[in-house]
Parts: structure tokens; sequence; C-alpha cells
């Protein structure tokens, strides 16, 4: 039996074995779908991915709800949420912290926030968003070292329904 994936806000990063949906879909491969009204029944999916979407959603709190109302009972939901990121979008509403995406996640299981990478990483981010070079450097110089216990880029998430 093949496994149900939905990747949410999927913007032009497709997956293979994925349901590819996006607000703003750019080519036919990708579905229409709004994070706050998925058009899935309930308990549809085993697994649903949300990267970098949550920070431009109005309400973050529905549009986990409502990505939680479409996972399958013990159902993977994960993805990816800045902390310290440059203001990139006319919807860019929000930053998140390990303690208010736990608050988000409460009402799921097993919830796995790890933070991606740390100071170096941010400084990286600030010397200058499109100048990739720099910040590639700082993001690899980071993993490689782990500088810092407290600053991150962004928290990676995991949990269960």
């Amino acid at each position: 039996m093949t496994s149900m994936k939905l990747n949410i806000g999927c913007g032009t990063h497709l997956l293979d074995s994925y349901i590819n949906a996006d607000f703003y879909p750019r080519n036919d491969k990708i579905q229409k779908d709004d994070i706050m009204a998925l058009s899935y029944g309930d308990s549809t999916f085993d697994e649903v991915l949300c990267n970098n979407v949550l920070e431009h959603i109005e309400n973050p709190k529905k549009a986990i709800t409502e990505c939680r109302r479409v996972l399958k009972p013990g159902g993977l939901f994960h993805g990816e949420v800045p902390l310290y990121h440059p203001y990139h979008s006319k919807q860019d509403y929000w930053r998140f912290t390990h303690q208010g995406l736990g608050l988000l996640l409460k009402d799921f299981k097993n919830v796995k926030i790890e933070r991606f990478d740390g100071n170096l990483a941010v400084i990286g981010i600030f010397m200058g968003s499109q100048k990739k070079l720099p910040r590639r450097f700082f993001e690899w110089l980071d993993r490689r070292h782990r500088f810092g216990k407290h600053s991150t880029t962004k928290f990676l998430f995991n949990c269960i329904k």
C-alpha cells in the first residue's frame, strides 16, 4: 500500500512521491490548495511536509490544526520554520522560537524540535542574504564546529498525530 504524502506550500521545490501543493502554483505539476482550508478529507495523509511556510501565514496555529486534520492517526508532520532570517516577502509575518513552536505543536505527540545551525550562520545570513557564498560558508563552518548553543537561523520539527 502506497503512503499518501503532502508537500504543502512547496513553491518550486517539488518532491517525488508527494502531492505538491501551493496557494500560488507555478506550474501544472503543483496543485492549488490553501493551508488554511485544505481540500482533503480528514485522516487522508500519512505524512505532511511544511517547509518554510508558516512564517507566511496570518494564523499559523490554524494552519497547523488544518495539517493535523488531514493526517492519519500516527501520521508524521514535519518541516522547518525560521528564527533569524531577513524579511523576504510581502507576506512575511512571523519568526519562531523553540518555545513558541512547541506551543503551536502541543496537540501532537513525540514533538522533536531541533536547531538547524548556530551563531556563525546567523552572522552569515545578516552579512547579506543575497550573497550566497558567505552565507553558505558560515552555515558550513557552524555545522562543522557547532558554535553557539542558542542562536539558530531555523528550527526543524517532527511530530506525530
